[in-house]
């Protein structure tokens, strides 16, 4: 499943923004043409590609909406300050993220970071912001959202939005889980991580081929990110597994 850039600008999801001053802080504010505030949740404040565009030159820029329209779930990923504005070198981290969801990727007004769009949902879960390693933070929404578009795209990225569910996804379990924990605490595991917790914890070794040895490893790294790396609370956890012998 694909969707070009062309087919997205014909979609009602389009809005207009002005950098702002908000308590302080510069912030992104999404507009309509009128000059009526526009809202990410709210489809009637919503235009094309071309009824932005008309007007872009009145404002900072234009941005896209997430969410399904016409059958289609678009999402975006947004790794900030993760390339050099002038040489366009990207951190290895971001690299890796980028090649990995393998979509339309352009770069953000800054051009110190990017923007990924795809196809794809977050499976019910909500978006999220965390520091990570090569980028300042990391962003993933697919709903309830907008992000700027610039339309400078990333060379060697594909030219349109591509289905990458599963591929989202995984990025989120890795964002989830780079958030710190507070010592003493225990750290909380993804949805999708505990699923796979359970099955282990039951002694379920299908998700990797019945290999007891690798499904040893993979519910060790499991409980060490749920426990906060205490060696003891793991050993405990691990001899009341149904893996444990």
């Amino acid at each position: 499943m694909t969707l070009s850039i062309e087919n997205l600008k014909t979609q009602r999801r389009w809005v207009l923004w002005k950098l702002e001053k908000r308590d302080g802080k510069e912030t992104k504010v999404p507009y309509q043409a009128n000059g009526a505030h526009a809202s990410s949740t709210d489809p009637s404040t919503w235009m094309t590609y071309a009824e932005v565009s008309e007007h872009a030159h009145k404002f900072s820029g234009v941005g896209v909406v997430f969410g399904e329209i016409d059958g289609l779930h678009v999402s975006g990923v947004d790794l900030d300050n993760c390339c050099d504005a002038v040489t366009g070198k990207f951190t290895p981290e971001s690299r890796e993220i980028v090649v990995g969801l393998d979509s339309y990727t352009e770069f953000s007004p800054s051009g110190t970071g990017v923007h990924i769009l795809l196809i794809a949902d977050l499976r019910g879960r909500k978006g999220i912001k965390l520091p990570f390693p090569g980028t300042k933070c990391v962003e993933l929404y697919d709903r309830e959202r907008y992000f700027t578009f610039t339309g400078r795209h990333l060379p060697k990225t594909p030219a349109a939005l591509l289905d990458r569910e599963d591929a989202l996804n995984r990025l989120y379990d890795q964002v989830a889980a780079s958030k710190p924990g507070r010592a003493g605490l225990t750290v909380s595991v993804s949805v999708s991580e505990e699923d796979r917790l359970k099955k282990l914890m039951t002694g379920d070794m299908s998700d990797y081929k019945d290999d007891h040895s690798t499904a040893d490893f993979a519910l060790c790294c499991l409980l060490a990110k749920k426990h906060g790396c205490n060696a003891f609370k793991v050993n405990a956890e691990f001899e009341k597994s149904g893996l444990y012998r």
